[in-house]
């Protein structure tokens, strides 16, 4: 790693992070969980961030103090079931594209191509499409937010209330 580079302090720690958008396949942003590692590229001379090998936002990446089972559970459970609602906005999204577009495919190209007459309205549904992703993302990093709260004063409250008893 180039000398003017500093390693994250986060690298080998438990965060969350969101992904990009997968725009090919019309999924917002992903919620992950897991370990943080920064891989150099050197054809790009930039750090990525992956989180349990799944390439992140740097940007989305938030550490989790403390992290017991218990809430990378939690964590986790609902990366799943976010997972689950995100596939099915994705065919939602993937449906409505389809009335966008051609009946079929471009030669030069060789893709389904927007229709000329749509193209206004495609822009429109994309750039909505980009507004829902970002208010996805920011009402999931602020439940992702309270449920780590609740569990660090879960967890000092039972602290504080196992100090008692000794």
């Amino acid at each position: 790693m180039p000398a003017r580079q500093r390693r994250s302090p986060l690298v080998n720690k438990i965060v969350t992070a969101f992904t990009h958008a997968d725009d090919d396949n019309w999924l917002p942003p992903r919620f992950v969980v897991g370990k943080l590692a920064v891989q150099h590229v050197t054809a790009l001379d930039y750090g990525q961030h992956l989180v349990d090998g799944t390439p992140v936002d740097k940007t989305t990446i938030v550490s989790v103090p403390n992290a017991g089972a218990e809430l990378l559970s939690v964590l986790k459970e609902k990366a799943l079931a976010w997972e689950r609602q995100d596939r099915q906005l994705a065919k939602k999204r993937g449906r409505m594209d389809g009335r966008f577009r051609d009946d079929h495919v471009d030669p030069e190209y060789e893709v389904v191509l927007v229709r000329e007459d749509q193209w206004e309205a495609f822009s429109t549904f994309c750039h909505e499409m980009d507004e829902e992703n970002a208010r996805l993302t920011m009402e999931r990093q602020a439940e992702v937010a309270e449920l780590i709260r609740e569990f660090e004063k879960r967890k000092a409250k039972s602290h504080h209330t196992d100090n008692r008893e000794d």
